[in-house]
């Protein structure tokens, strides 16, 4: 087996790709598990092709054979824009500045997703009217 790895993480603002390589130590292995995302069908499906393509390169120039086990979409998680409105207006009026954006890691359950750290964290937390939820929370 090559070395180096079957490819390279990119990110952008359309879409992100990481790629996890992980290589079996009693045999000649090495699984490739891939986490694809983008905003809308079109660039993920380009997205995937390009996985797909360099992954079955990699694989014929190292004489590797090539298993596909499974490929999983989710659809997008859309935020109420009630609760993003009501979120926004108690943001600016405790003086913070608000941006509008995508979410790259939604939280099924959540109304809103919101990238948050600090100063943001500790208020919501605080805050009567808003609970923090997430992954790791």
């Amino acid at each position: 087996m090559p070395e180096c790895g079957a490819l390279v993480p990119l990110a952008s603002s359309e879409y992100r790709r990481s790629i996890a390589e992980i290589d079996a130590p009693d045999a000649a292995n090495r699984v490739l598990s891939a986490e694809l995302l983008a905003f809308d069908e079109a660039r993920r499906s380009r997205l995937l092709e390009e996985t797909l393509r360099s992954i079955t390169n990699y694989a014929a120039l190292s004489g590797a054979i090539l298993e596909m086990r499974a490929v999983r979409t989710a659809r997008p998680i859309i935020s109420s824009p009630q609760a993003v409105e009501e979120l926004a207006r108690d943001l600016w009026h405790a003086g913070l500045r608000v941006r509008f954006g995508r979410s790259w890691r939604p939280s099924p359950g959540a109304d809103v997703c919101v990238g948050i750290g600090g100063d943001l964290e500790r208020r919501l937390r605080e805050h009567p009217a808003w609970r923090v939820v997430g992954p790791d929370l």
